[in-house]
Parts: structure tokens; sequence; C-alpha cells
């Protein structure tokens, strides 16, 4: 991938991360949960424009974590349970940190 690539799949991701991030911390009954779940929607039509490229590493890692991040995200908003959902997006191996560590240096990260 090329920087110029790592920079604009960064820039489409910080966005959807930080409310996804910031909606889980404050997801509580169904209005709670809907803008984690269309900001996790988001991440997802990212995800998969990014699976049609070379990626670098960290990116690579993220596309490749991401179906256990989404299917733990989904059972977590399908049962409205806000610490499944802290679970899921703060998990070490395929949470949202994993494009924190990807995009590390891209502006806004």
């Amino acid at each position: 991938m090329t920087d110029v690539a790592a920079v604009e799949f960064c820039s489409r991701y910080r966005g959807p991360v930080m409310e996804v991030l910031t909606g889980a911390v404050g997801a509580q009954g169904a209005d709670g949960f809907r803008p984690v779940s269309a900001a996790v929607e988001r991440l997802r039509a990212i995800t998969e424009d990014a699976r049609a490229l070379a990626l670098d590493e960290g990116l690579a890692r993220w596309v490749a974590a991401a179906p256990v991040f989404f299917a733990e995200v989904d059972r977590a908003l399908d049962a409205q349970d806000a610490r499944a959902l802290w679970a899921a997006v703060t998990h070490p191996e395929h949470g949202v940190d994993l494009l924190g560590r990807a995009c590390a240096g891209q502006p806004g990260w």
C-alpha cells in the first residue's frame, strides 16, 4: 500500500472509530446502541474496500481480525450488552486498537 493509500484509509477510519469508542462508553438502551451500530457499519464498509488492496502490515492485520471484531460487536449490539460491546471494541487482538496501531503517526491518530 502506498503512503497515500494508508493516509486515505486511516483518514476514513478515524471518524467511525472515534464514534464506536465514544458510543461504546455511553451505550445504554436501544437509543444508545444505534449510533454505535451506524458507525460499525461504516467501519465494515471501509474494511471491505480495504480487502481489495495490497495493504501494509498493520492494516492487513486489522482486515484479517475484522471478522472476529464484527461478529463480537454484532452479538453485543443484538443483545444490547454494553459490557460485551466494550470488551469487543477494546480487545487487544481484534479490537479497534489494531487500527490505532496501524494508523499511528497518520494525521488525527
